[in-house]
This record gives C-alpha cells, structure tokens and sequence, in this order.
C-alpha cells in the first residue's frame, strides 16, 4: 500500500485518492507499475544481502484487464532479478472488471510466467 505525502499537510488515506484512480485504469496502472519498481529495487538489495522474501502487492481489477499488463510487470521486474515466482498479485474488489476477456487472458498469461494472483476476499 502506498500513502501519498502532501508537503504540509497531512498523510492522505487510500480511500481518499484510489477511487480517482481507478477512473483511468492507464494512470491506475502507471501508479502500481511504479510502486512495484520500488519494491523489486528493495527486494533486490534484500536479495544481495542474503534475505529471500516475496514480494506481495496490491493491483486494481482494471490494471489486470489493461493490454500487455503482464509482459509490463515481467519487463519491469526482470532488470532487478525478481524471480515471477516470488511475486504476489492480490486483485483488489473496489473497480470492476471492464473487459473479462481480456482479464482472464492476462490472468492466465500471469499465471504461466509464475506470477501468482489471489483474490483475498474468497
């Protein structure tokens, strides 16, 4: 989970700027591709210091439904050396799924690279 900083302000809550989020699923994704970047860039220097951890993230339904999104993650995480079996995908229930095609195609291209996707809520 990240929590957006406002210089002298006060610490904004998830549920105070993820539903503008998820109005545009490209700007949703560009927000969790960039939080994952800073998670493989931890676990690789965990890595190098002897520490093995998965990596566990949050993602909207609409992320997971976007063209590519997959090859996105695989592309991102691929230069810090995180191994897709050490990556957790949990699918978030707030947005629903606009194309289920293309949803369960990605879920299944996910799924092959190693990448796991769980849905905490069932």
């Amino acid at each position: 989970m990240t929590v957006p900083a406002v210089p002298f302000s006060r610490l904004l809550s998830p549920t105070s700027f993820l539903p503008q989020l998820e109005k545009d699923p490209e700007l949703m994704s560009s927000v969790t591709l960039r939080v994952l970047e800073q998670a493989a860039r931890k676990w690789h220097a965990w890595h190098a210091g002897g520490l093995v951890l998965d990596v566990s993230l949050n993602i909207s339904a609409l992320s997971i439904g976007l063209a590519g999104f997959p090859d996105r993650i695989l592309d991102l995480v691929t230069p810090f050396r995180l191994p897709p079996d050490h990556l957790v995908l949990e699918i978030t229930e707030s947005a629903s799924i606009r194309d289920l095609g293309r949803t369960l195609a990605n879920h299944d291209r996910s799924h092959l690279s190693g990448i796991t996707l769980e849905n905490p809520r069932y």
